[in-house]
């Protein structure tokens, strides 16, 4: 080969490359973009469905207690007393934190129940006198001033966001409203997994959201200075939960419930879903209250992390670059004309279909060691396998347009400016 027709072949190596690179780019941009559609969306809930089967469930330190009996029918208040005979039953047994799912948030008329008062300073006193953190959920009240959480300034320790999304794969950290008494309304089960002490994050993946490829918390700002923190919800513990359908305190302080509730999170709620309180989870109705045990739970075990867009185009243009530059370098020694003419396209085909194990390995098979939920893996993998296809279209529609612009842009006989 003359070194004329050498720096041919090279200049078109090279000029296919380029064109491949812009092509793929389109592709990239196009779609991130479908992923904000509904329909990438739905893909994206099938891979999280995927991904969630993946996990698997570690010690799980946390506890119910079902106090559905409590409340004869919904709109009724649960007897106060009964529920300090429970807590204080639960705090004998040593658990590291306590929490109440029920709103006792006042309303427009003051207190849900005329003992409020004497209930939540009851709770601050076993609180002090066992060493046990307890918390109690209030609702109606979280875009007020914390001191109105529970009526007065004197029980607002107590208090934790119980609100549950209507997207229910994540869950509330803490909601904050700004102005003068800004404070955030942190949820249950952030305040419960703070109190029992939360895991040690995964190296690998704290290195990836340094770099802002992948993240555990999620910011929204809701409009009005309203500005919303969630995190990923670990749903492989849902029933491995231990529930202890009693509150019989007697019950509840025997020495038999011991493994049960000490050094656990201990969690207060309707377990049995008798008053409306349930939610869709992996295929199954679910009480609210096992949404908040396995949100504690994921905060205890390790949060879950969620690949950003950066991350996604990271990995998007990882793999691309990788097709490219392998078949460009396998071109450049092997292409020799005649006989010896490379098949750039086919190749194309063969690495790619090869790197589609990349968005399969990291979305599905290492989740459990990583802890990313990488959701949209599908949608990662479903536009590498459409790639190669996609970039020959687009190279032929730019061929035709290439060779029907000159005769719409310049007249009949005349030369193209230099």
């Amino acid at each position: 080969m003359t070194a004329v027709q050498d720096d041919t072949r090279t200049g078109g190596l090279w000029r296919d490359a380029g064109r491949s690179l812009l092509f793929s780019a389109i592709i990239v941009l196009a779609t991130i973009t479908i992923d904000c559609t509904r329909f990438g969306q739905e893909i994206e809930f099938l891979g999280y469905k995927i991904v969630q089967a993946r996990l698997v469930p570690r010690d799980v330190p946390v506890t119910v207690i079902d106090i559905a009996g409590l409340a004869a029918r919904p709109g009724v208040a649960t007897p106060r007393k009964t529920l300090e005979e429970a807590i204080e039953a639960i705090a004998d047994q040593q658990p590291s934190a306590i929490g109440v799912d029920i709103d006792f948030s006042p309303d427009e008329q003051g207190y849900l129940h005329p003992n409020d008062p004497s209930f939540f300073q009851f709770c601050l006193d076993t609180a002090s006198r066992k060493g046990v953190p307890i918390f109690l959920g209030i609702g109606r009240t979280v875009l007020k001033p914390r001191a109105e959480w529970l009526g007065s300034g004197s029980y607002q320790k107590l208090a934790a966001n119980i609100i549950i999304p209507i997207d229910v794969r994540r869950m509330m950290k803490d909601i904050r409203v700004e102005g003068e008494y800004a404070f955030p309304a942190r949820s249950m089960a952030a305040v419960l997994a703070e109190s029992h002490g939360q895991s040690n994050r995964s190296a690998f993946a704290g290195s990836l959201e340094k770099l802002g490829l992948v993240e555990n918390l999620s910011t929204r700002a809701l409009g009005s200075g309203l500005t919303l923190r969630e995190f990923w919800i670990d749903y492989s513990s849902i029933n491995n939960i231990k529930v202890i359908r009693t509150t019989n305190p007697e019950v509840l302080r025997d020495e038999s419930q011991r493994e049960q509730l000490e050094h656990k999170i201990v969690l207060l709620g309707d377990a049995s879903g008798n008053f409306g309180d349930r939610f869709h989870v992996r295929g199954r109705d679910y009480p609210g209250v096992m949404l908040h045990a396995c949100a504690a739970y994921t905060l205890v075990s390790g949060p879950l992390y969620i690949v950003t867009t950066s991350g996604r185009l990271a990995i998007d243009t990882i793999c691309i670059l990788l097709v490219l530059a392998t078949v460009t370098v396998i071109r450049y020694f092997y292409d020799r004309g005649g006989d010896r003419t490379v098949a750039g396209h086919r190749l194309k085909v063969m690495f790619t279909i090869i790197l589609i194990l990349i968005p399969l390995g990291v979305g599905v098979a290492f989740v459990r060691g990583t802890r990313i939920l990488w959701n949209d893996f599908l949608l990662g993998a479903a536009a590498l396998l459409l790639h190669p296809s996609i970039e020959h279209r687009l190279s032929a529609i730019w061929s035709a347009v290439r060779g029907v612009l000159p005769r719409i842009v310049f007249e009949k006989g005349k030369k193209h400016p230099r």
